[in-house]
């Protein structure tokens, strides 16, 4: 499996999301809950264009940013909150299931396959491009 700069950019998005959330809602009380739901979004967005993986690891990654820096106690893991713990793990268990029914190729890789396939100007690479997908 190989991992590029797309999917490594995607991963950053949904930690840097999760990252300003943790910032803009931190004085909040109720409004905190808020954050994971919101993150969940950004890394549907994420796996629909950088891919499955991408997604996947990226709201991981913003769970456990929300879990450290927002939700009590600020620093640790741990979340003391049942409502925020709840919330964590629905929105972790939707991002799993949400991703497991994606589509396997990311908006990006199917414009660039897109773009190949209109380029093609003879016939012999016409033949290439079908071989390849037969394989």
């Amino acid at each position: 499996m190989r991992v590029d700069l797309n999917s490594c950019l995607g991963v950053a998005i949904c930690a840097g999301t999760a990252f300003l959330l943790s910032i803009f809602l931190s004085d909040g009380g109720e409004s905190r809950l808020a954050a994971p739901v919101l993150c969940l979004l950004v890394a549907i967005s994420t796996s629909s264009y950088f891919g499955r993986l991408s997604g996947f690891i990226g709201s991981v990654v913003a769970s456990l940013t929300c879990a450290l820096l927002l939700f009590p106690p600020v620093g640790s893991f741990v979340v003391h909150d049942p409502a925020a713990r709840t919330m964590l793990i629905l929105c972790q268990l939707t991002a799993v299931g949400v991703l497991l029914i994606w589509p396997r190729h990311s908006i990006l890789k199917m414009t660039s396959e897109w773009q190949l396939r209109r380029t093609a100007s003879n016939d012999s690479e016409r033949e290439l491009l079908k071989l390849r997908d037969s394989h």
